[in-house]
This record gives C-alpha cells, structure tokens and sequence, in this order.
C-alpha cells in the first residue's frame, strides 16, 4: 500500500494543490466524539485514525458494523466519518463514473448542495467526447470532493491476479474477490 493525495495512482503525480474555501477549525474541545462508521477489514485503520486524533486531543468514537449493515445508508447518517475502501476495475473510466454516481457511503452522507453539484459534475464528464477529458473531469471531481472535505484517500492497494494460463475467465469482481462461476479450464 502507499499512501494517497489523490484517488487514483495516476493522479498523484497532479501539480495542481488542494485549495480549501474556509479553512477548518477545531474547537478548543469537542462536545462530544467524532463518530466514525465502518466495517471490519477496516478496523486496523480505524484504530490508526483514532491513535492520531487522540494525539491532537480529539476522542473519536469507532462503530464498526457487519457489512450488509454498513451497506445501507442510514446506517452511515449519523456518523463524522466513514471508512471505506473501493476496489476499482480494470476499466478506470466506468468504474469512477459508477462509483461517484453510486457509492452508498459517499453519497448519502453529503449534504444535498454537494451532492446536486457532483450530480451536474458527472453528466458533463460523461457528455465529454473524448475518453482523456473524461478522465480529467474525474480527477477534477475528486480534487473538488477532497476540497469540500468530502473525500480524502488514505492509501492506495494495488490488486493483482497469478494463475495458470490454462484458467480463464478469472478476474476480479469489485470487492476483490474471484466470481468463481466465471472461469473455465483449457
């Protein structure tokens, strides 16, 4: 794994900076906790971004929920933060498209101006003639969502398969894992 400025590799290499509209402020203390949803492959992660917090002074509360659970919205509603991670497909166009116009945990737990703004975002992207444009509009949504403190990539993992060449059929499905009822033997 290496860690993340962007949410795509290709992006990192981005010169163009993170320009924040207000710049966030702590309270000298906080009420109460942060509240942080996720689910279990997240837990060490969860545990690090508690141990940083606690550094800086900020209790942050961890509810780590059974996957089905985490998958429904209103699970996530009541939460500061949610931990997720997304395994992206081999074709990065469709994938960022269906994961920005999709994904659970994103879109339900941004508030309704942010949401309206992504919306407008993708339908220009995907009205771009040319596949490079399209791409550029999505790492400018990402730059954009990290800007509105929507999204910020923690690290990036990259997947790969080994097997016989007489397997086929094999690839990786969206959570990473191997649709077995997929492949064939030559």
């Amino acid at each position: 794994a290496a860690p993340a400025k962007r949410l795509l590799p290709e992006w990192e290499s981005s010169s163009q900076k993170l320009m924040f509209p207000v710049r966030p402020r702590m309270p000298m203390r906080l009420q109460q906790p942060l509240q942080l949803v996720t689910y279990d492959v997240h837990m060490p992660d969860a545990l690090w971004i508690k141990k940083s917090l606690a550094e800086y002074d900020i209790p942050l509360e961890i509810n780590e929920l059974p996957y089905a659970e985490f998958s429904h919205p209103e699970n996530c509603l009541e939460a500061d933060l949610v931990l997720s991670g997304e395994a992206l497909g081999d074709n990065l166009e469709m994938a960022l498209y269906e994961w920005f116009a999709t994904q659970t945990s994103l879109r339900h737990c941004i508030g309704d101006d942010i949401r309206q703004t992504m919306d407008n975002k993708l339908l220009d992207a995907v009205s771009l003639p040319h596949r490079q444009e399209r791409m550029e509009a999505f790492r400018k949504l990402d730059i954009f969502l990290q800007q509105q403190l929507v999204l910020m990539p923690l690290y990036h993992h990259q997947q790969s398969l080994h097997y016989d060449e007489r397997v086929q059929g094999l690839k990786l499905n969206s959570w990473g894992w191997v649709e077995f009822k997929d492949i064939w033997f030559t």
